[in-house]
C-alpha cells in the first residue's frame, strides 16, 4: 500500500528555495504539510503566483488554497507533479490553463574546471555596480521588441532584482557578479546559500557576446564561490529539454526532478 503522506523527497529543496525566492520578487507565502502557496504583489505572472505540492500523493485542503489566493488576489500557476495539478485544477475550477513551462532542477555533480582567467570577475557591492548587473540581466533575459533591441523587461522585475541586491535575502550567503571582458560588462551571476545548499541564478550574457563562453566562465566562477563555502549541494533550475538544460549538463549538472507548470495567464 502507498502511503499517501509520503513527503517528495526533495521538499526541503523546495522550501529553501521558495524562502530564497521571497527576498527578491515574492512577497507572501502560505505553508501546509502538503503544499506551499506563494504570491508577489508586484507582479502578475507564472513564476510568481504558484502552487507546489511537498507530498507525493497529496491529501490538500483545496479550498485552503482557492481561499488563499482570493486572499491575495493573485491568479495562480498550479506547479507540481502531474497527479496533483490534474486535482487541483479540477477543485478549483480553473479554466484556460495549459502547460506553459517543465522546470528542470539540476544538482552539480562533476568536475568543474576553473573560470577563464582572462576574464574579471566582479563582485556586486556599489551602487553603480547593482545598476550595471539589473542592466545586464535585463538584456539578457528581457524580450526582444520588433526592432531587435533588447532589455525590454518589466520595471518591477528590474526592482526585484535590486531589491535582491541590497541583502534582502535571508541567507547565509550571497553574492553577485559581473564578469568584465576586456573592462566590458557582459555577464552575470548570483550565488544564495541557505541550508548548506547553494542555489544559482541570473546567469545571463548579453545577447551580443552570447556564444563566446562567458555563461560557461560565470558558472565555473559561481560554483568555485560555492565549494570554497563548503556547501552540501549545488541546484539550479533551467526549463527541460531546452539548449540550457543541456548547457549545464556539458558543465557537470544532472537533472535530478521536473516541475510542471500550468498557467491561464
Amino acid at each position: 500500500m502507498k502511503d499517501k503522506n509520503k513527503v517528495h523527497p526533495e521538499s526541503g529543496l523546495v522550501q529553501t528555495h521558495v524562502e530564497l525566492a521571497v527576498g527578491s520578487f515574492l512577497t507572501g507565502t502560505y505553508r501546509r504539510d502538503g503544499w506551499l502557496g506563494a504570491f508577489s504583489k508586484d507582479i502578475e505572472d507564472h513564476f510568481w503566483n504558484f502552487i507546489i505540492p511537498l507530498n507525493n500523493e497529496p491529501k490538500t485542503n483545496l479550498n485552503e488554497i482557492k481561499d488563499f489566493f482570493e486572499k491575495v488576489d493573485r491568479s495562480p500557476t498550479l506547479w507540481g507533479e502531474k497527479e496533483f495539478i490534474k486535482q487541483v485544477k479540477h477543485s478549483l475550477e480553473l479554466e484556460g490553463l495549459d502547460e506553459k513551462f517543465v522546470d528542470s532542477w539540476m544538482e552539480f555533480q562533476g568536475t568543474m574546471e576553473e573560470p577563464d582567467q582572462s576574464l574579471e570577475y566582479v563582485k556586486v557591492n556599489s551602487k553603480e555596480e547593482k545598476d550595471s548587473f539589473v542592466k545586464i540581466f535585463s538584456k539578457a533575459f528581457g524580450e526582444t521588441d520588433g526592432d531587435n533591441s533588447y532589455g525590454n523587461l518589466p520595471q518591477s522585475y528590474q526592482d526585484g532584482i535590486m531589491r535582491a541586491l541590497n541583502g534582502v535575502w535571508s541567507t547565509h550567503y550571497d553574492t553577485s557578479i559581473i564578469v568584465k571582458d576586456c573592462d566590458e560588462p557582459v555577464g552575470i551571476g548570483t550565488l544564495a546559500i541557505k541550508n548548506d545548499i547553494a542555489f544559482i541564478y541570473n546567469i545571463g550574457t548579453v545577447p551580443e557576446k552570447q556564444g563566446q563562453g562567458l555563461g560557461k566562465a560565470a558558472t565555473r566562477k559561481i560554483v568555485k564561490l560555492a565549494k570554497e563555502n563548503d556547501v552540501e549541494r549545488i541546484i539550479l533550475q533551467t526549463e527541460s529539454g531546452s539548449y540550457v538544460e543541456d548547457f549545464y549538463q556539458d558543465l557537470g549538472f544532472e537533472t535530478i526532478f521536473e516541475m510542471k507548470g500550468l498557467t491561464g495567464l
